[in-house]
């Protein structure tokens, strides 16, 4: 298999690209390959989207947000989609991302999203600082539980029974400087590297991916 930079596939630069490729360079051209690609044309009907359902957002108290998040980073198109925007008073406050995972343990890659979606509402509202916040929980009833209380109290870090709430502060787009070497594998700058064997192992990939066969 010849080395292609993944965004050749995906017409954008994702949440779960990113993800992908700091887990595993390589992984992320093989999830490309699986993806369909997004055109110039459905970029534009999402940031339609994006704009119209922002534009919505009520100027007064407090509201919960769905919505794809459509920018840019270095002339690259970024989309993603996050769980939730926090507003108050029409302001986003905050990003919220949910996971269910049987432990409770987070990684570098589960920030990647939020980080690309608090890049694009800082500079489309022009803000310093936003929360971002991960929602952790071992099953679906004690996430909704998570949910709920962020609903009724707002994002702050907190633990419950079979869930937590991590909190980290997006303060520009330096906070990006720890994507840099996945974002840039993706969109060409740089060859990807070989990962640990540990990662080739647990990889979906790895009956398959023709770099595993570089590990005896």
């Amino acid at each position: 298999m010849v080395w292609e930079p993944p965004i050749a596939y995906t017409g954008a630069i994702t949440g779960y690209l990113v993800e992908s490729a700091l887990y595993c360079n390589y992984k992320s051209l093989l999830d490309a390959r699986n993806s369909r690609k997004i055109t110039p044309g459905e970029a534009r009907k999402l940031t339609r989207w994006m704009l119209k359902t922002l534009n919505n957002v009520k100027k007064n108290g407090r509201s919960f947000v769905k919505s794809v998040l459509v920018g840019e980073l270095e002339g690259y198109p970024v989309i993603v989609s996050p769980d939730a925007i926090y507003f108050v008073d029409g302001i986003p406050k905050a990003v919220i991302r949910s996971k269910i995972r049987k432990t409770q343990r987070h990684y570098r890659s589960d920030w990647a999203s939020l980080m690309l979606a608090s890049h694009i509402l800082s500079e489309r509202y022009n803000i310093d600082t936003l929360t971002m916040a991960l929602v952790l929980a071992v099953d679906k009833t004690r996430l909704m539980q998570a949910l709920s209380l962020i609903k009724s109290g707002g994002v702050k870090p907190s633990l419950g029974n079979g869930w937590k709430v991590v909190t980290r502060i997006y303060s520009g787009i330096q906070e990006l400087e720890e994507l840099k070497g996945a974002i840039n594998v993706i969109v060409g700058r740089e060859t990807p590297r070989l990962p640990h064997s540990n990662k080739c192992q647990k990889c979906v990939y790895n009956k398959i991916c023709p770099w595993t066969r570089q590990y005896p």
